[in-house]
């Protein structure tokens, strides 16, 4: 993989866990957006089941701080990452090739995750609020324009 190719896949995670940090959601979202600007869909869905399945792991044992909502948004895009990830084993996707990249890119979102959570713990709950409906509206606009296309 081309030295380039393999820095935006970084980069792609550290936003996709930092959103999910602060929001809660939106790493499977913003990682497949943008990962099919550089691989094939099925590489991207590869190099995605393990970071979104852990942040969804982590999200839900997050603790008390995380409402009963979030663990459950958390548990249901668990069982939705593992769905995803039969489908990619049956594409034969899933290999030694995007191994090393998926790690890279587990280890870089987990960190994103963290600093987002870090950041969502000091925002004041009216901050926090607007940051999650605005983070919403802009995922919503996202997927459109993509369907637009």
């Amino acid at each position: 993989m081309h030295a380039g190719v393999f820095a935006f896949i970084l980069a792609v995670f550290a936003l996709a866990g930092f959103v999910k940090g602060v929001i809660g959601l939106g790493l499977p979202t913003i990682s497949m957006g943008l990962l099919v600007l550089v691989m094939r869909p099925v590489e991207a869905a590869a190099v995605l089941v393990l970071p979104s399945l852990l942040t969804n792991v982590w999200q839900m044992l997050a603790g008390p701080s995380l409402t009963s909502a979030l663990k459950a948004l958390g548990l249901s895009f668990t069982v939705s990452t593992l769905a995803l990830a039969v489908n990619v084993a049956r594409a034969d996707a899933i290999g030694g090739s995007l191994a090393a990249t998926t790690l890279a890119a587990l280890a870089i979102a987990t960190g994103g995750m963290w600093l987002g959570q870090t950041l969502r713990s000091r925002l004041p709950p009216l901050i926090f609020r607007r940051c999650f409906f605005d983070g919403l509206l802009l995922l919503g606009l996202y997927l459109i324009i993509g369907v637009v296309r």
